[in-house]
């Protein structure tokens, strides 16, 4: 299977780190050990046509690539999920949801990004 080329940006790098800092610290000690902390950005199952494409998506997959992810899912599971922001549109796994509908798949992976400016938005989508 072919690898992609994309290499995140320095910019691209700097936003996931942030995003990361600004999330909760799960490790806060609680009173009673066996509650845990919520997931800050949960996994969330979505029906598949409920995420929105981006109209600034700059990324455009062949038809090959969306076949390789279709069997890269088959064979490993759905692993990654589809990054949305809070009003539904997709800031990356565009070829993720393809190769989920390529599989007949009702509902896909989705992580919803709150507390995102546009700016930080848009380096998703380089």
């Amino acid at each position: 299977m072919a690898r992609s080329s994309f290499q995140p940006t320095e910019e691209t790098h700097d936003l996931i780190t942030e995003v990361i800092d600004q999330a909760p610290d799960t490790a806060i000690q609680q009173e009673d050990s066996s509650m845990k902390p919520p997931c800050a950005n949960p996994v969330e199952m979505w029906p598949i046509d409920r995420p929105k494409p981006h109209p600034d998506n700059a990324r455009k997959h062949s038809d090959e690539q969306i076949a390789q992810l279709a069997k890269s899912i088959e064979s490993f599971q759905a692993v990654r999920s589809i990054l949305v922001d809070e009003k539904g549109y997709m800031l990356a796994g565009h070829g993720l949801l393809l190769a989920h509908r390529l599989l007949g798949r009702k509902a896909v992976p989705v992580i919803v990004l709150t507390r995102l400016t546009e700016q930080q938005k848009q380096l998703f989508l380089k």
